[in-house]
């Protein structure tokens, strides 16, 4: 191990044979000391074992740790070809070809291969190799094998975590953010624009650049909301907004963090979370709300919502603070155009007028279904279009 330390630190465009016995010299303590000492202890822990390929007889030394990896007994050595043989055919390919190169440039090498150990077990390997040249020729090649079997499931795991997460956060309509306070730096995860409809994501940005995509109306609430939370060193950071998507239009989004890092001083340095569409939710919650107060229709209140309002200024004259009135109006042979024209045609007498109530109507007052309004009288004696005719004089006017 020792050797290939060495190796890496000096040899990295070739070291020559003789380098080798100024490192070692002729102290037979010093010699000990490297090849007991250090090559078993570092071995051991980092997993490495070293090897040693001779290019002219083609034979291989291999240390304990590398028989320890091969799973082979103690007293195993191996020729080239058996070496090679725990390499499955594409990676064996792999380290022929990489330990040529390696030759060829008299340049280190090094790969990550899977081999199959003497035992039948599965295990990866990075490979490590570095030329040594003597009389301009490449002889020898030092190098270790180094056991990253749990690296590499890890990393594996780390990767199909990674894939769940963005998948489903994908099929959720979910995009990750990670606000570095300190820095001021916003990061939002690329399938998130994906998402919104934007042809690529967007590199960490500061406050006043990430909420340029928040609606003017719902930004002072936003902001408002931030410097709140990062004033009273909350955990938690919720806001609703309206967030500008790759068509120009605006989306409900909902963004919920949490404080993951906190300074010295107990303020809040780092918030994570998550996006949520909220969109279709939001706009079918204020259309089940405008549905509950409205006849669907006309668009004018409908009971309940009229009932509310009688109520609240009924309240309102007893204390004193105003005074209201009540029109109803009453539309003439109504009847008749169901009975002769067709309901249809009654729907959309219902609807020209309610338009006309709406539209003409003064101060706060409020058109009820029933002819409950505040309209200006005389511009609701005219005719309402029914298909190629017209229904006239429908409305009569009552003071209640």
């Amino acid at each position: 191990m020792f050797w290939f330390l060495v190796v890496r630190m000096l040899g990295r465009h070739g070291l020559r044979w003789t380098d080798l016995d100024h490192v070692h010299g002729d102290n037979p303590v010093a010699s000990r000391w490297v090849e007991k000492s250090n090559l078993q202890m570092m071995s051991a822990i980092a997993n490495i074992g070293e090897w040693i390929l001779d290019l002219q007889s083609q034979e291989i030394f291999w240390s304990r740790e590398v028989r320890r990896i091969h799973e082979v007994d103690a007293t195993y050595a191996p020729s080239f070809s058996d070496a090679i043989a725990f390499f499955p055919d594409g990676a064996r390919s792999r380290l022929t070809e990489g330990l040529q190169n390696c030759i060829t440039s008299r340049k280190p090498w090094e790969m990550e291969l899977p081999i199959v150990t003497a035992k039948g077990n599965d295990r990866w390997v990075r490979v490590y190799a570095t030329p040594i040249v003597q009389d301009d020729t490449v002889v020898k090649l030092v190098g270790a094998a180094q056991d990253v079997t749990d690296m590499v499931h890890a990393r594996e795991e780390l990767a199909v975590s990674r894939r769940r997460l963005e998948m489903a956060a994908e099929g959720a309509s979910i995009g990750l953010w990670d606000w570095d306070v300190t820095n001021d730096r916003l990061w939002t995860h690329p399938t998130w624009w994906q998402h919104l409809g934007f042809e690529q994501g967007r590199d960490a940005v500061p406050d006043a650049i990430a909420d340029k995509v928040i609606h003017p109306d719902d930004l002072p609430r936003v902001v408002a909301n931030r410097r709140a939370f990062l004033d009273n060193s909350s955990r938690q950071l919720v806001n609703e907004f309206r967030h500008i998507d790759g068509s120009g239009e605006w989306r409900w989004i909902s963004s919920m963090g949490r404080s993951t890092a906190w300074g010295a001083d107990g303020r809040v340095t780092r918030v994570s979370g998550v996006y949520v569409d909220i969109h279709e939710r939001k706009i079918a919650a204020e259309q089940a709300l405008y549905a509950a107060h409205h006849d669907m229709m006309t668009g004018l209140v409908n009971r309940t919502e009229f009932t509310r309002l009688i109520e609240e200024r009924v309240s309102a004259s007893m204390n004193g603070q105003t005074s209201f009135a009540v029109l109803a109006m009453d539309l003439d042979r109504f009847k008749s155009i169901n009975d002769t024209i067709g309901h249809e045609a009654g729907d959309i007498v219902l609807v020209g007028v309610a338009k006309r109530l709406s539209v003409n109507r003064r101060g706060s007052g409020t058109p009820y279904r029933r002819a409950i309004g505040t309209p200006l009288f005389e511009a609701h004696d005219q005719p309402v279009g029914v298909g190629r005719g017209c229904a006239d004089g429908l409305i009569g006017l009552g003071l209640v």
